[in-house]
């Protein structure tokens, strides 16, 4: 599919959730307020960033936990692309590296679309641009300002570069490495690029799953175990047990 159009879904996309051209987006959130999509987030193994099931009114979407914060934004951006453009009754397992939607098709589409929901052209440009003036060239202190902004990973943001040609594939392995450090040393929080090991990676169903199993119990068509059982298959014990954390509000 060419630039052009996926840019527009991209757009369009956006405004269906209700957000402007270009500001950040809370990917999470928004994906939460789209009614029938179940959200599970759980450690994938390391060669799966997300998958994504569709039927005719309802979508589970998997995103693997065990990633950087940066990147699973990304594929969720990548796996709502599946959801709202794929057909109903199909299943899509998406592969971890970038490198693998390379080639034409729908994981390439896929993952432009979501470079594009998340960093809108126009978002970052004239910011980049102004850095080269300056200096000759575009500085990683440069790429990370945009990173955290726009909450996108290096390896997404670097991708994004150089397919819109503003950086040569020399000058993307050049700027690859350091962006840890050199976050750091700016004063940024580094949880964006840090990869999260699968004994500490989130395991926790949201949405259309959790909201579906309430109104069964509520209209009695499931008893009370069998609603716990189903919240504690979703790793939900903190909706059978209580969370510590209920009784500590601090606003």
């Amino acid at each position: 599919m060419d630039t052009g159009e996926l840019i527009s879904r991209a757009s369009r996309f956006r405004r269906d959730l209700h957000e402007d051209a270009t500001s950040p987006i809370d990917i999470f959130a928004l994906t939460l307020a789209i009614e029938g999509i179940s959200l599970f987030l759980y450690p994938l193994g390391s060669g799966i960033s997300g998958m994504c099931i569709k039927s005719d009114d309802t979508a589970v979407i998997a995103i693997n936990s065990a990633m950087s914060k940066g990147r699973k934004r990304f594929s969720l951006a990548h796996e709502l692309y599946h959801y709202k453009y794929g057909n109903a009754g199909e299943a899509t397992i998406c592969s971890s590296s970038l490198s693998a939607s390379d080639n034409d098709g729908v994981e390439r589409d896929s993952d432009r679309f979501a470079s594009y929901l998340l960093l809108p052209p126009g978002a970052y440009e004239d910011r980049l641009e102004t850095a080269k003036a300056k200096s000759g060239k575009i500085k990683l202190a440069d790429l990370i300002w945009v990173e955290q902004r726009y909450g996108i990973s290096h390896q997404a943001m670097l991708w994004r570069l150089t397919a819109d040609g503003i950086i040569t594939p020399a000058e993307n392995l050049a700027l690859k490495d350091g962006v840890m450090q050199e976050a750091r040393r700016l004063g940024y929080d580094t949880t964006l690029y840090r990869m999260v090991s699968e004994e500490h990676a989130e395991r926790k169903v949201l949405g259309h799953y959790v909201q579906m199993a309430d109104n069964l119990l509520k209209q009695s068509r499931i008893s009370n175990g069998k609603y716990e059982e189903l919240m504690l298959a979703g790793f939900r014990s903190d909706i059978v047990y209580g969370d510590e954390e209920d009784e500590q509000i601090g606003d």
